[in-house]
């Protein structure tokens, strides 16, 4: 080892020896290459600490849709079916294989961005997956409109009763979706007004709008529609539908951080269905109760939601 002194400092016994060809810390090099967060992020990872709860509540049981859980041992039974929908679906708007595959990869970075992670598949492989699963929502939600376009003989879902039972949660998943442009934009254009359709918003409302129990959905879907309010996935549908129709008014109250349901209880607070109303957000306080408990102060109210 050569050692020089500077200074009246020994310098090279310790040191570690530089990179002369390559300057650069790699670090420095990956704080470059970082690319910036898309504004469209709108379908996320649930978080762990929901998922050790229930994994299988938040987790596709039957068919995946979209690129997060593509390719899962457990779903691979319900590809085949869901390419003999690309079949049928392809036959039915009459556009080339090659043409559908262009039209999904000219939208491929918009699509891309609407994923809160990076997405693993390499530009074919996510187009493909893209490809086959828009065919299948549509073809589904067709199907499941009208008896009249389930002319397949060889439908394994809609022929079996069960298997729509199963399909139908995997549908309502945070983790399970595309963007809505993309099956609302491609539902347009290879579905004009000519073939006396109704719109994609309506056969997506038709499927989901009866599992929601909730005063007013009917007009707030026709204020969706309406007013062009944009819907990122099903599960924003949902959520959408679920909002009151007109916001009740403020009353000037303070923001204070407000306990959770356990918070509440363990402090004594009842909480009771109120039949009357479908409405989630329809909250009102009954009197006061004039007990208390060892974890309570008298004076507690009973919440009615």
């Amino acid at each position: 080892m050569q050692i020089t002194i500077s200074g009246g400092k020994m310098e090279g016994v310790h040191a570690a020896p530089h990179d002369i060809e390559n300057p650069k810390d790699p670090l420095q090099e990956e704080l470059d290459n970082l690319s910036p967060l898309s504004p469209l992020r709108c379908i996320y990872r649930v978080p762990k600490r929901l998922r050790w709860v229930n994994e299988e509540a938040y987790t596709p049981q039957v068919v995946s849709i979209g690129p997060l859980h593509h390719g899962k041992e457990h779903l691979k039974a319900m590809e085949e079916h869901k390419k003999r929908y690309l079949r049928v679906f392809l036959r039915r708007t009459g556009v080339s294989f090659s043409d559908y595959i262009q039209m999904i990869k000219e939208k491929e970075g918009r699509l891309r961005g609407c994923y809160a992670e990076p997405i693993e598949f390499g530009s074919d492989e996510f187009v493909r997956i893209v490809l086959v699963d828009v065919a299948f929502v549509i073809e589904f939600l067709l199907r499941n409109y009208s008896s009249d376009y389930r002319q397949d003989e060889d439908d394994y879902i809609f022929n079996k009763p069960q298997m729509l039972c199963d399909v139908r949660p995997d549908l309502r998943l945070l983790e399970n979706q595309l963007p809505f442009f993309i099956l609302q934009d491609l539902f347009k254009k290879l579905f004009p007004s000519s073939h006396q359709l109704p719109s994609f918003l309506e056969i997506s409302y038709y499927f989901f709008g009866s599992e929601i129990n909730s005063k007013g959905k009917e007009k707030k879907f026709k204020q969706i529609c309406s007013s062009g309010e944009e819907v990122q996935h099903f599960v924003d549908l949902i959520r959408i539908l679920y909002l009151p129709v007109e916001p009740k008014p403020e009353e000037g109250l303070n923001s204070i951080a407000v306990p959770n349901v356990t918070e509440l209880v363990q402090a004594g607070v009842q909480f009771r269905v109120r039949t009357e109303s479908s409405d989630l957000f329809d909250i009102k306080f009954s009197d006061v109760l004039m007990w208390c408990s060892p974890i309570s102060n008298p004076g507690i109210p009973t919440i009615e939601p």
